[in-house]
């Protein structure tokens, strides 16, 4: 369902072309802001601080744990760099569930994974709030749900619910609509039409089908709310800028133009299209600073995440990723804030300009090493951290050949970093934010494109220093799996740097000279 085109219900359309492409490049543009000619962002501010190691972080996006070899990409593939420095000096993180703010049992998710590495601390999601507030049924007591009811009823009497509908839970939960279509009732909205994103990548590639059966059995039960339009998340969700792939969701949206559902519906010619009186947007949650729509469920601030804690300790630092992953380095790796901090340098590179990324597995590896390698040399930043995107986003079309690929561009993008930093001074720390590409089946025989809940590697190049055989503990003194929130103490630690006492993340090195003392 990945690639489901658009099929239109929509009797009417809502709101006016221009007003929605203003929106709609809004939201495709806002973490692209690329300069002209070499589509990077660069931000140079220099900061000197003395610092005990310069360290450099490495995320690899979709790169998890398992003995399992068959289908699986990780295994299959010749990884000899990630091979040596997981037997040299490694420990295994956990990047699932309530180790990183989810539900018991929930995959991680690139998001979540940059929010825990970056912040010192588990941090609790937007899903667990939202989920309570379902279970509770309490939606109907938030101010914006009001709001939006009070809105549709004094205007033309028609609410219109836009989203991803799965249970994937990275970007949205089926769960979510059930309640926001319960409390909308409820309030007596006249007229609440869905327009369901089907899914195929945080979920099986063929359930979209069975989620649309549930919402459908939703909504003939509740004698409430009806179906307009049908669109795949391929065309509706694509965030590197493919006009190409948003046009076709947009128009479903915006003009019902699309494959007709059933012949007993009809569609507007885009000239008729009329801007509604009193038009009003409101999001879950806060997708980008930038955007000025109210939010149901506004973000926490995370005071003195890694990235802010460096630039009050006087560290510059270098953040890099492609397209696809660069809100990851910073949004998310930041907190969740778009401040871009004092001493912060950002670059982004493009991702490939392909159909599917199965078509070019190794994506933009190699420019991602280049800007890495670079800023090594140049020695100005203590930290430089980034992103590899392609064992996920590869990962996610369910093909092993070229994930296995993948996989090994990857590896050889970080061989190139590590002889670049053995030369230069720097420790090297590699680290996933999930699971993905070591699943390549699923358990009924078919692709297996969505995360995993396996463990994800975290290895040290220092050695002068060695992992702890002890666990973390609580505060408690309980002790506790090792995961993704003791990444940004670990890496205080190297630098010789204070941690602050938001982070309750805990090192997880000693001096190789000091092990078992």
């Amino acid at each position: 369902m990945a690639s489901f085109r658009a099929l239109s219900f929509a009797r009417r359309p809502f709101t006016s072309s221009s007003l929605c492409r203003k929106e709609v490049d809004l939201v495709t543009s806002a973490y692209l802001k690329q300069s002209s000619g070499s589509g990077v962002v660069m931000y140079k501010k220099q900061l000197k601080s003395k610092i005990k190691n310069k360290c450099v972080l490495i995320v690899i996006d979709g790169w998890g744990l398992t003995e399992e070899k068959h289908c699986n990409a990780i295994a299959n593939a010749n990884t000899p760099v990630m091979d040596k420095l997981c037997s040299d000096n490694s420990q295994q993180l956990e990047a699932h569930g309530e180790h990183v703010g989810l539900e018991e049992g929930l995959m991680g998710n690139s998001e979540v994974g940059h929010l825990n590495i970056g912040a010192g601390r588990v941090i609790y999601q937007d899903i667990l709030r939202i989920n309570m507030e379902v279970r509770k049924k309490k939606l109907i007591e938030n101010s914006e749900v009001i709001d939006a009811a009070e809105r549709a009823s004094r205007g033309n009497g028609r609410l219109h619910l836009l989203g991803l509908i799965s249970d994937g839970g990275v970007h949205s939960h089926i769960g979510h609509l059930f309640g926001l279509l319960h409390s909308f009732k409820q309030l007596q909205v006249p007229k609440v039409f869905v327009h369901f994103f089907a899914d195929g990548r945080d979920t099986s590639p063929t359930s979209g089908a069975g989620f649309l059966q549930q919402l459908l059995d939703f909504l003939i039960a509740e004698n409430y709310g009806e179906l307009a339009t049908i669109v795949g998340r391929y065309y509706a969700m694509d965030r590197d800028n493919r006009w190409d792939r948003i046009k076709v969701a947009y128009e479903a949206l915006i003009g019902g133009v699309g494959e007709a559902a059933c012949e007993s519906y009809f569609f507007l010619d885009n000239t008729t299209v009329a801007l509604p009186n009193g038009l009003h947007i409101k999001t879950m949650t806060q997708y980008n600073a930038e955007f000025p729509f109210p939010i149901l469920f506004p973000p926490v601030a995370h005071q003195n995440v890694l990235a802010e804690w460096l630039s009050k300790q006087k560290v510059s630092q270098f953040h890099c990723a492609e397209s696809e992953k660069y809100p990851h380095v910073t949004f998310f790796f930041n907190g969740g804030r778009e401040e871009q901090f004092e001493g912060e340098e950002r670059v982004l590179v493009p991702s490939p300009r392909v159909a599917t990324y199965d078509l070019k597995p190794e994506m933009n590896c190699e420019g991602i090493a280049d800007k890495v390698v670079e800023q090594i040399e140049l020695g100005n930043h203590p930290f430089i951290m980034c992103n590899f995107a392609s064992p996920d986003m590869v990962g996610h079309t369910g093909n092993l050949e070229p994930t296995v690929l993948a996989c090994q561009a990857t590896d050889v993008a970080i061989g190139r970093i590590l002889e670049a930093c053995k030369r230069h001074g720097y420790v090297l720390l590699v680290t996933a934010d999930h699971g993905n590409a070591e699943q390549m089946i699923a358990k009924d025989g078919g692709p297996h494109t969505a995360h995993t809940c396996n463990k994800v590697p975290f290895t040290c190049s220092s050695t002068a220093h060695s992992f702890k055989r002890a666990p973390p503990t609580t505060a408690e003194g309980v002790p506790r799996a090792r995961a993704l929130c003791d990444v940004a103490p670990t890496v205080l630690y190297l630098m010789g740097l204070p941690k602050p006492v938001e982070m309750d993340g805990q090192n997880l090195l000693e001096e190789t000279a000091t092990r078992g003392k």
